[in-house]
């Protein structure tokens, strides 16, 4: 089992980071979550294999081409534990490697170049999913391996928010989407209610 959390202790998140980085994401984790370094995507890879990990955190301006493939074998090995991308400063090659690392499936950013985005930091790994919500999202991720990714992007926040959502109207509120909304695009394709999948998870 990886998720650290559960145990009683704070969530662990594995990162890939620029050394100025590392002292203002250690800071803003402070009573938080705990953080172990690395200097390397195969080295964060090695750390989720070999010890409990609730998420990685990398740095777009750390993480170069040549580790990109290393990043989409994270994600496909470890679909319950979420890979998030980290933005410190705007410019063209942050901007080019977001796009390879969301072509290689990471699905959540944090730009902390405002305040809001250490707030989004603290929310994002330092609330991460329980063993329980990865034990569901694994298998039915993989099954969504070929859907489209705004597919897998619902699945996940539903499974993951389903325990403390019982209602479609709670749903529809977390997702920032009108519940008539989701409603309707579940009926236009044919789909059971968004209701059954909450109860069903």
């Amino acid at each position: 089992m990886r998720f650290s959390s559960e145990d009683g202790g704070s969530p662990t998140v594995a990162t890939v980071l620029l050394p100025v980085e590392r002292a203002r994401v250690d800071a803003a984790g402070s009573g938080c979550f705990a953080l172990l370094h690395r200097d390397s995507i195969p080295e964060a890879v090695r750390i989720v294999r070999e010890r409990p990990v609730d998420a990685v955190l990398v740095s777009v301006h750390r993480c170069g081409p040549e580790q990109v493939e290393g990043v989409s074998h994270l994600v496909r090995e470890f679909p319950g534990i979420p890979t998030v991308a980290l933005v410190s400063q705007h410019d063209s090659s942050a901007t080019e490697m977001l796009l390879r690392l969301g072509a290689s499936g990471v699905r959540q950013v944090v730009d902390v170049t405002s305040p809001a985005g250490w707030s989004q930091l603290r929310q994002v790994v330092g609330q991460p999913a329980t063993r329980a919500v990865a034990r569901i999202q694994g298998p039915i991720l993989d099954a969504l391996s070929e859907a489209p990714a705004a597919t897998r992007l619902f699945m996940e926040a539903m499974i993951r928010l389903a325990p403390e959502t019982p209602t479609v109207t709670n749903l529809a509120q977390r997702l920032y989407v009108r519940p008539s909304t989701l409603m309707s695009r579940f009926a236009r394709a044919g789909l059971p209610s968004p209701k059954n999948y909450l109860a069903a998870v």
